[in-house]
């Protein structure tokens, strides 16, 4: 007879629904017990799993489903291994997400609105750490295909550009 003492759960933004009613149970009986831990890491902007119906809400819901089991929720907002560059633009691009002109679609602008009230600003821990951050737009050129690879080929253009700036750089898209 086997005991589930602690529980760590990593990566929880892209877990499912359907590995989520399997993990349920087993959270449940963990948090029954005071000599059992839990443990559950995510972070929703780092949820890239929707194609595999990976849901971030489930994240944002552990609280109130557990809230009367002890609990406990802390935000990393610092940074230590991003640049205040970096930084910025997450807290330009998440603070206000559903006035982007992107989201065109009414469902997607009010979804966006409920995440953001969630977002809190983040911040370097290397206040003067280097860095810089491009955004770069492109119209559909073509079919998606031409489009992916126009996307591609700019940003390959970019790379190389940066790398003859600063060989040692270290990049990243």
């Amino acid at each position: 007879n086997r005991t589930i003492r602690h529980l760590l759960l990593d990566e929880f933004q892209d877990t499912s629904v359907t590995q989520w009613r399997v993990l349920a149970p087993l959270v449940e009986r963990v948090l029954d017990q005071e000599d059992r831990s839990f443990f559950c890491v995510g972070d929703a902007k780092q949820s890239i799993y929707g194609w595999r119906e990976g849901e971030p809400r489930l994240l944002q819901d552990l609280v109130s489903w557990y809230g009367n089991k002890n609990i406990q929720e802390d935000e990393l907002n610092l940074s230590y291994r991003s640049s205040p560059a970096i930084m910025s633009v997450v807290n330009e691009v998440f603070e206000n997400l559903e006035l982007n002109p992107a989201l065109e679609d009414k469902d997607l602008e009010n979804e966006a609105g409920q995440w953001g009230t969630n977002f809190k600003k983040h911040k370097s821990f290397h206040e003067n750490l280097p860095g810089s951050v491009r955004f770069s737009q492109v119209e559909e050129w073509g079919n998606a295909e031409e489009t992916r690879a126009a996307c591609i080929a700019l940003a390959a253009e970019r790379v190389e550009a940066l790398h003859k700036e600063g060989p040692t750089a270290t990049i990243g898209i």
